[in-house]
Order: C-alpha cells, then sequence, then structure tokens
C-alpha cells in the first residue's frame, strides 16, 4: 500500500498548497461557498480558512482512516488480498476531493467554474475507475456491493461484483457525458449524480440477490 499512501500523501499536500495560496489572496475574513443544492447552487457559506480546509482535511481522513478501519473489521485478510482494488479506489477517493477542491480555489481566485459540473464530472470518471477494479475485490465489510447476500456467499459476491464493474463503468460514462453536455437550466450537480447512482444502486442490490437465489448448491 505504501506507493498508494505516497500519491494520497501527494494529493493531500498540493491541496493544502493551493489553499494557503489562496487564503493570501482572499484574506481571513472573505465568505465562500461550501455545500450546494440539488440545483447547483451554494446554499452554505463559510469563512475562508475553514471552506479551504473541508476538503484537505476530508482527504486526509480518508487517506488515514479508511486503511485503519480496513485492518481492524472483518474481512481485513480479503481486504488485504485485494491490495490493487483497495490502493486504486482510496486513491480516487482522495483524488475526488481534490478536484472538487480545484474548482473551489478556482472559483475563489476570480476563475469561475461550474461547481455541479466538475463534482458530476469527478464522480463520472471516479465510477469508471473502480468498475474497472471491482471485480478484484475479495468479499469484506468495507469495500464493494455489500447487500446480504454477497456477504452470506462468495460466488454471489464474485458475480455481483463482475456485473457491478460493468454497471459502474456504463453509470460512470452517462454521468461524466451528461455533466459535459447538459445545457444550462438542467439539474446537475447532487440532483444530476441522484438521477444516475439511484437506479445504479438498486440494479446492484437486485441483481445480487437473483444471484443468491441461483447459486450453485442451492
Amino acid at each position: 500500500m505504501r506507493p498508494y499512501a505516497v500519491v494520497m500523501a501527494l494529493i493531500i499536500a498540493v491541496m493544502a498548497g493551493f489553499s494557503i495560496l489562496t487564503l493570501m489572496h482572499v484574506g481571513w475574513d472573505a465568505r465562500l461557498p461550501i455545500h450546494y443544492g440539488t440545483a447547483g447552487q451554494p446554499d452554505r457559506y463559510a469563512t475562508a480558512p475553514w471552506a479551504l480546509a473541508v476538503l484537505p482535511l476530508t482527504a486526509a481522513v480518508l487517506a488515514i482512516g479508511l486503511p485503519l478501519l480496513g485492518r481492524v473489521l472483518p474481512g481485513a485478510k480479503s481486504l488485504a488480498r485485494s491490495t490493487a482494488a483497495w490502493g486504486t479506489a482510496l486513491v480516487s477517493m482522495v483524488a475526488l476531493q481534490g478536484v472538487a477542491h480545484a474548482a473551489m480555489v478556482s472559483n475563489a481566485m476570480g476563475h469561475p467554474v461550474d461547481l455541479g459540473r466538475v463534482r458530476a464530472l469527478g464522480l463520472g470518471v471516479f465510477l469508471v475507475v473502480v468498475g474497472n477494479v471491482m471485480g478484484k475485490v475479495r468479499p469484506n465489510r468495507l469495500m464493494g456491493i455489500r447487500t446480504p447476500w454477497t456477504l452470506a456467499d462468495d460466488w454471489v459476491w464474485d458475480q455481483t461484483h463482475r456485473f457491478g464493474g460493468w454497471v459502474f463503468v456504463a453509470a460512470g460514462l452517462v454521468l461524466a457525458a451528461l455533466a459535459l453536455w447538459l445545457p444550462p437550466g438542467h439539474p446537475r450537480g447532487p440532483g444530476l449524480i441522484a438521477m444516475v447512482l439511484l437506479p445504479t444502486a438498486l440494479l446492484t442490490v437486485v441483481r445480487s440477490y437473483l444471484y443468491w437465489r441461483v447459486r450453485p448448491g442451492r
């Protein structure tokens, strides 16, 4: 996991560096958006130091906390045998925070960016990357499609994750395409993300149940 940890540390360091530069530019008393509504418009603000610290701190918590959880939760040995998939997912999650942070910094520096579009595009790429490694994840309770049926049977887990990998890649491509090409006035940000993720989640859960119904030896 060391190479993945180094990459995550570099991403977080770059985020922190841009936060410092931006803070020096806008001043400590400036107020920046930290949350966006379903229409992609800012609906919550915070002072610049906190606003610019939120995403680097979130990335640091993910980079440190998730590997620690992976060592103590049931299935830790299985997760250790999924090093490439687990490391790729961790780096992708941290990088996703970095993309959102870059958009926030760009806006704060006077270069407007559609944050809803950026977040949806970033999540689309994330789904494609994770979908490509999902079939290599061994049964565990931290990463993957964790339903009662996948956790109860290794064969169901394997089949669901092979299927889920294709579904995640397809959902990611659709989300990225919509984020890039939808004209103004259409839902972006959380609204667009929910439109794609909810059917994706439902499809993989239903499929895991169907695999459990036809599993060998039933």
